[in-house]
């Protein structure tokens, strides 16, 4: 297990996962290279868990053929690396028979071939799967999850305002009965999606809807849907005071949360991307 290794240098890197050749898990926030990667790389045989968010120096160029070796990963994070996109994503679901947890997002270099490469050769196994903010994946990719992506747990879509349709996201949740958690922020028509998860997802225990228009008779038909939902997240004054009320009336177990910024969905569900499933 190596943590937080981009504070270290890269032969130091290389140095210490020569004499780790069980290693399992591999964090890096920051500057992460490719040049560490490639160092790594004879060493990540048996790795499971690889969370490589936000690490400027790294590209497709290193990223990609180091997925490809990972052959045995679970779990992987790449948000918000400025300069991975399609081909990192194809590395990992076309190599890693095991993965069951993705995240991608934080760049426009994530396109409709990313959704369309997940689906084809991880969409059946797929248990997590989160969509950040700022990628280039449209409707036409999103049809292409739904019709394959329905194993999931846990599902994030914080898509640009409006670019996703709210109707093919109710498609993909009502295909999903087993989630648990679930992340429509900044999505078109949440009223269709709740609709979905309230006939279709009994298992809901966490909603976000971050930026999302909110109708408080939406919510009274997801949690009456969902008996274990426990806690909804929303943008703060984007439910009035009598609105929340009668929430808290009908359903004293629900949780309420209003937030000014995205809620930390690792720290809600950090088990998705910490613990090989």
């Amino acid at each position: 297990y190596v943590d937080n290794c981009a504070q270290l240098p890269d032969a130091l890197q290389e140095q210490i996962c020569s004499h780790c050749p069980a290693l399992t898990r591999l964090t890096a926030f920051g500057q992460l290279t490719d040049t560490a990667l490639t160092n790594l790389s004879a060493h990540c045989g048996r790795l499971q868990i690889a969370s490589l968010s936000g690490c400027r120096g790294l590209t497709d160029s290193g990223l990609a053929p180091f997925l490809q070796r990972c052959s045995s990963l679970v779990t992987c994070d790449i948000c918000c690396n400025d300069f991975v996109g399609d081909a990192s994503v194809l590395a990992v679901v076309r190599h890693c028979p095991a993965l069951r947890a993705l995240a991608i997002g934080g760049n426009a270099s994530f396109t409709d071939a990313s959704a369309v490469a997940i689906a084809q050769y991880a969409g059946s196994r797929l248990q997590v799967l989160h969509l950040g903010r700022r990628t280039s994946i449209t409707n036409a990719g999103v049809t292409h999850l739904a019709q394959h992506c329905t194993e999931l747990y846990s599902l994030l879509v914080t898509s640009q305002p409006n670019r996703i349709r709210g109707d093919l996201l109710a498609k993909w949740v009502s295909k999903c009965p087993g989630l648990e958690f679930l992340d429509v922020g900044r999505c078109a028509s949440t009223k269709v999606v709740l609709a979905a998860a309230a006939k279709s997802c009994p298992r809901l225990q966490l909603l976000n809807l971050y930026e999302a228009q909110i109708h408080v008779e939406a919510l009274q038909e997801v949690a009456r849907g969902c008996p274990l939902l426990r806690t909804v997240a929303v943008l703060r004054h984007s439910l009035g005071a009598k609105d929340l009320q009668e929430l808290k009336q009908e359903f004293p177990l629900l949780d309420v949360q209003y937030t000014d910024v995205t809620i930390p969905y690792w720290a809600k569900f950090s088990y998705t991307f910490t613990d090989p499933m």
